[in-house]
């Protein structure tokens, strides 16, 4: 479903390049297109478990340098996961709190609200140690939105296909923060260099597209 995931199951079961072909998850644009919200400036959006592996605690440890100087800055947390509590205190701990929204797991039936945030949103951030293809970041891209996400793994593909910002050490609070102001001052700095976003219909001819090969 990514080039980075291709390239690491190539590596590990020693496979010739014409063993596979990528295909990622389709993203529906048009969902995004049909929500009207308005903009709330330097509203920060971060969707996933809240788990370790998906880095929250980076983001609310950078607040506090935000907070600074962007009084109104606000960081919009969607997801669930048994990292909430230690999250919540954390961000009564750096006090905080009032500025980190968390607003549970959004299911299907709330998917209207979901992308209303994502419309209403300055940036999207996502601190993950590991994404096989990070469709959330798709998602963002899709909504019109500069990605702020680590320089590893599948991210870097966003990175380097102009649409994401990219952080070399998550782990370091100050330099998440520059980089998030980067963002915020810059909002239309990025520019994408390689398509990574799919429609459906695009997927699903690729791998109509990959039966007739096999057929052939």
């Amino acid at each position: 479903v990514s080039q980075w995931e291709y390239d690491h199951f190539r590596k590990h079961f020693n496979l010739p390049e014409n063993t596979f072909a990528i295909i990622p998850n389709g993203i529906d644009a048009n969902e995004f297109k049909k929500v009207n919200a308005k903009k709330q400036k330097h509203m920060i959006l971060s969707v996933g478990r809240l788990v370790k592996n998906k880095g929250m605690p980076r983001l609310i440890h950078a607040m506090p340098l935000l907070l600074q100087p962007f009084p109104q800055t606000q960081l919009h947390i969607v997801g669930e996961g048994k990292e909430k509590a230690h999250l919540e205190k954390l961000a009564q701990t750096l006090n905080v709190s009032h500025a980190v929204i968390f607003h549970g797991n959004m299911g299907f039936n709330e998917r209207k609200k979901l992308l209303q945030l994502f419309k209403q949103a300055h940036v999207f951030s996502l601190m993950s140690d590991f994404e096989s293809q990070g469709i959330v970041y798709g998602e963002a891209v899709a909504a019109g939105l500069p990605v702020i996400a680590p320089q590893k793994g599948v991210m870097n593909e966003y990175i380097t296909a102009g649409v994401a910002f990219g952080v070399k050490n998550p782990d370091d609070a100050r330099e998440v923060a520059e980089v998030i102001t980067q963002s915020f001052q810059n909002v239309h700095a990025l520019k994408p260099k390689t398509k990574l976003i799919w429609s459906w219909e695009e997927v699903g001819q690729a791998v109509l597209n990959v039966y007739h090969q096999l057929l052939e």
